[in-house]
C-alpha cells in the first residue's frame, strides 16, 4: 500500500513524509524512513518501527525501487525504434504521423495568427 502511495502522490515531493520515506530508502537510510511510515500509521502509539506493518511497507516500498531502477536500466532512447511487447515503434509512428498531418493542414498557422492581437485593437 505504502508503495502505491509513494508512486501516485509524492513523486518529488519534499514536504511529503511518504516521498520522503522513499527518498531515504532509495539512498540506503532504511532507519530513518521506517521512523517516517511508523509515524503515518493511525496507531503509531501502540505499535514499534520494527512491527509487521512497518516491514511490509518498506518492503514493497524497497521492491518498487528495485523494479523502477531495473526498468530504467534496460531502456535507451533506441527503444522509440524498436517495436517489442510495449509497441514503442507503433506509438512513435502514431505521434509523428499526427503532428505530421497537423503541420500539412495548417493550423499551427491559424493558430498563430488567431493569438496575435488584430491591428485594429492597437
Amino acid at each position: 500500500m505504502a508503495a502505491r502511495l509513494c508512486k501516485e502522490l509524492c513523486k518529488s515531493n519534499q514536504h511529503n513524509p511518504l516521498a520522503r520515506a522513499n527518498e531515504l530508502i532509495a539512498h540506503g537510510r532504511e532507519s530513518e524512513a521506517r521512523r517516517i511510515i511508523w509515524s503515518l500509521q493511525p496507531n503509531a502509539h501502540s505499535i514499534t518501527e520494527d512491527d509487521a506493518i512497518i516491514n511490509q511497507d518498506v518492503a514493497e516500498i524497497t521492491q518498487a525501487i528495485r523494479e523502477e531502477q531495473a526498468a530504467t536500466e534496460e531502456s535507451s532512447f533506441m527503444m522509440v525504434f524498436k517495436n517489442g511487447p510495449q509497441k514503442f515503434l507503433h506509438r512513435t509512428l502514431l505521434g509523428m504521423g499526427g503532428q505530421m498531418m497537423q503541420q500539412l493542414s495548417g493550423v499551427n498557422l491559424i493558430t498563430y495568427v488567431s493569438s496575435r492581437p488584430s491591428p485594429k485593437d492597437s
